[in-house]
């Protein structure tokens, strides 16, 4: 079976599941004086939905390119 043809959960995916995550963090932390390990929490989180809004991009130009590197010299084919 093609890896590409597989059906995911959109709950097991880090890509949906950190950015959620951080949209739920003031909720629990606003007006609160957070213990370093908890500010160390917070900023692994935040790292991680900026790593995801980086990805969901690279994943669609990587589809839109047909597999090929995004600074590779190989002409695009011509639209159909």
């Amino acid at each position: 079976m093609n890896a590409s043809a597989t059906v995911r959960s959109p709950a097991t995916r880090w890509t949906v599941v950190v950015p959620l995550v951080v949209a739920l963090e003031p909720v629990f932390g606003w007006g609160r004086e957070l213990p370093p390990f908890a500010a160390a929490l917070v900023s692994l989180c935040l790292c991680g939905a900026v790593l995801a809004a980086v990805h969901h991009p690279e994943v669609v130009a990587h589809r839109d390119r047909g597999g090929a590197h995004r600074h590779s010299a190989r002409p695009r084919p011509a639209p159909a």
